[in-house]
């Protein structure tokens, strides 16, 4: 194939970077010489400063004067942080990429290619790998996003909260049912159909219900494991942290409740209600007696959000049913995990 850079203009680049940013000079240190160091060179960076209060900007504006920065008055979150950069992308695709992802050298061209060959794709991602731990995959998309049946969602390299070590086994590209937000190049017109993140949930789960709208409107989500990259994680909420887990609670009803079918939204989210409660007090016999709290809270904050989510729901016209969808693991996540002791997606 010829070089994707062999018709770079840069005053109308085919790419544009959007990195979103709160008090995160340390990364934007380490991590964007990689940026201006891959070999494929035909993009923009955007950076989408949430009010820091660090030397972010002024990093930023001294060492890298080509990168375009919007100011924002206060922080909107990683969610409502990228969709206010939209107004500033003009390029057919856009990278969403967390300040805490150390590049590869050759990370962009596989992901470009695989767009450019199916019209069809609206996202693509790379395999994600730990920073600290490069031999295993990293929690936030390891190498492609699924669920299962009820909506949970899993990665080809992680499940729930165990990741596995990479040795290759999950290096063909396939189908998948969400791309993470961590590092995704999405098809620019996609997010002019369809709206890029739901800026309610703030943060978590919103790169699934940005993909499952995609899906909703016709189209898939690949991974790409020749492109690697590596993420620290956890830089803004760490794994385990109280509001990610309400988050996590919070926002996957959400979700559901704007995406499934009619014929299923009411069955699964009330399934999800009750497996929700079932962990919480499993939590006050394991000692994680705050779960309950948590589930307490995130189901409440669910339900005043609920009004949201049914006019949300309402601009979605074609609510495919999960059994249809491409990434999609007819199981139970929790029965395999809990009971069946299957810890690796490729055990599935």
């Amino acid at each position: 194939m010829t070089s994707l850079n062999s018709d770079y203009n840069p005053s109308n680049p085919l790419i544009t970077i959007v990195l979103v940013n709160w008090n995160g000079v340390h990364h934007l240190k380490n991590f964007l010489p990689l940026i201006f160091e891959s070999s494929f060179q035909d993009f923009k960076v955007l950076l989408m400063d949430n009010a820091s209060n660090d030397e972010s900007i002024k990093f930023v504006q001294e060492n890298y004067p080509q990168i375009q920065i919007i100011s924002l008055d206060k922080n909107y979150g990683f969610a409502e942080g990228n969709n206010r950069a939209i107004p500033y992308i003009t390029t057919p695709y856009t990278l969403l990429l967390n300040t805490d992802v150390a590049v590869t050298k050759n990370w962009l061209e596989p992901l470009v290619n695989a767009m450019q060959l199916e019209s069809n794709l609206a996202a693509t991602q790379p395999k994600i790998l730990s920073y600290y731990e490069k031999n295993k995959f990293e929690y936030a998309g390891a190498s492609g996003g699924f669920v299962d049946i009820l909506a949970y969602p899993l990665c080809r390299g992680r499940i729930l909260n165990i990741t596995e070590e990479d040795y290759g086994q999950y290096d063909d590209e396939t189908y998948i049912f969400w791309a993470s937000g961590a590092c995704m190049l999405i098809r620019t017109d996609v997010i002019h159909q369809i709206g890029l993140f739901d800026s309610k949930l703030f943060a978590h789960m919103e790169e699934i219900d940005f993909c499952w709208r995609a899906h909703n409107a016709g189209y898939d989500i690949k991974v790409i494991p020749s492109s690697v990259v590596y993420h620290i994680g956890g830089g803004t909420l760490a794994h385990g942290s109280p509001r990610k887990i309400f988050l996590n609670i919070r926002n996957s009803l959400v979700v559901m409740t704007k995406n499934l079918p009619l014929n299923e939204v009411f069955y699964k989210v009330f399934i999800r209600l009750c497996l929700d409660g079932i962990a919480a007090i499993r939590g006050l016999f394991t000692g994680e007696p705050r779960l309950m709290w948590l589930v307490l809270k995130g189901h409440f904050a669910f339900y005043a959000l609920l009004p949201h989510a049914i006019h949300e729901r309402s601009k979605i016209k074609n609510k495919i049913s999960l059994r249809k969808i491409k990434g999609v693991i007819p199981k139970l996540m929790i029965w395999n995990f809990f009971i069946k002791k299957k810890t690796q997606f490729s055990q599935w």
